[in-house]
């Protein structure tokens, strides 16, 4: 979607950052070939993935622990060109 946006925002030359900020999810390696480089939140694939199999195998198991309980995947900010201060 960011990519999407990005190509949106580009065609129609609406400035990145000056008129609308950008901010991606996931550090694809395209996000920091384009002007402006944008920036991402960044989450590890292999916690979200661990994530996901454990609360799998708890429903699979019968365990009824991993229903309805809300997992957090730790985040990193990487701030790059695409995002401007609020102006007021």
């Amino acid at each position: 979607m960011t990519k999407s946006a990005f190509s949106f925002l580009s065609e129609r030359d609406i400035p990145i950052p000056d008129q609308v900020s950008l901010l991606g999810f996931d550090d694809l390696e395209w996000t920091t070939l384009v002007r402006p480089r944008i920036s991402v939140v960044v989450q590890s694939a292999y916690d979200m993935g661990r994530a996901a199999a454990d609360r799998l195998f708890a429903q699979i198991g019968g365990s009824g622990a991993a229903q309805g309980r809300r997992t957090v995947v730790p985040t990193r900010f990487l701030e790059r060109e695409s995002v401007a201060a609020v102006r007021r």
